[in-house]
């Protein structure tokens, strides 16, 4: 029997599935304490706190907090296009 590997064939990793609910509060939180402290300001422990997860959680999906902070604001900026699309096709 082969065994493919990868995404697109749906193997699954073996463990506990990563929580979609934490990936979007560890995101939120990171977009809010961006805001409130800039750059330098922010760490993870404070985006943990504030996303009610443990530290390993943000460092199994992000290496570093510029990576973290990279995701967060892709996440903004897919957020806002699709709000802008979305305003657009309203009005038109």
């Amino acid at each position: 029997m082969t065994t493919k590997s990868g995404p697109e064939q749906g193997i699954r990793k073996p463990g506990r599935p990563r929580s979609a609910q934490a990936h979007k509060a560890i995101l939120d939180a990171t977009l809010e304490l961006l805001a409130e402290e800039g750059f330098h300001g922010l760490s993870i422990e404070a985006v943990a706190a504030k996303a009610g997860v443990g530290k390993t959680t943000i460092y199994r999906r992000w290496p570093s907090k510029d990576e973290l902070v990279m995701d967060a604001i892709l996440k903004c900026r897919l957020i806002c296009r699709w709000s802008i699309r979305a305003i657009f096709a309203m009005i038109s």
